[in-house]
């Protein structure tokens, strides 16, 4: 679901303005900025866990347009490991990514109603897929170095075919 499907999102927005401008009338704290600073972070969050989308997808595409030439054993076993890496990492995102719709939907629904949700266990949650986000990073970090050795790998095999052949 995009940014623009989502019907928290404006809603969200359109209630910081106004209980911001009841706060500034009232000449009381801002209690909303904590709410405004989480959701900026999921809405950050969502931008990065859909460009690994992107990523994983470019990845998937290397390892099949040159990883298609007949390799060694081992060449291809790092190839059906690595494609199983990419497959997990892509489970990962998609749960991480409908988690953050959800968290969305919390933070919602406590603007507009304080004592809808816990404000404590949307926290925890916050604070879990924050972690959730940068374990993922980790973990794709790791991945495509690999990914990229494996294809260095099988283009200087094939460099030395052609050379050979030649």
């Amino acid at each position: 679901m995009s940014k623009k499907e989502m019907p928290g999102k404006p809603v969200f927005k359109k209630l910081l303005v106004k209980k911001a401008e009841v706060n500034r009338a009232e000449n009381s704290v801002s209690y909303e900025s904590e709410w405004e600073s989480m959701f900026k972070l999921a809405e950050r969050w969502e931008s990065d866990v859909k460009f690994f989308e992107d990523e994983i997808n470019f990845l998937n595409e290397l390892l099949a347009r040159y990883t298609m030439w007949p390799i060694d054993d081992a060449g291809m076993e790092n190839t059906r490991h690595s494609i199983d890496e990419l497959l997990r990492l892509a489970r990962q995102r998609d749960a991480i990514a409908k988690r953050i719709e959800i968290h969305f939907t919390h933070l919602t629904d406590l603007v507009q109603n304080p004592f809808s949700h816990d404000e404590q266990r949307c926290k925890d949650e916050h604070a879990k897929i924050g972690a959730n986000v940068a374990d993922l990073v980790q973990q794709f970090r790791e991945v495509k170095r690999k990914v990229f050795a494996l294809t260095e790998h099988v283009m200087n095999i094939e460099k030395t075919r052609h050379l050979l052949n030649s």
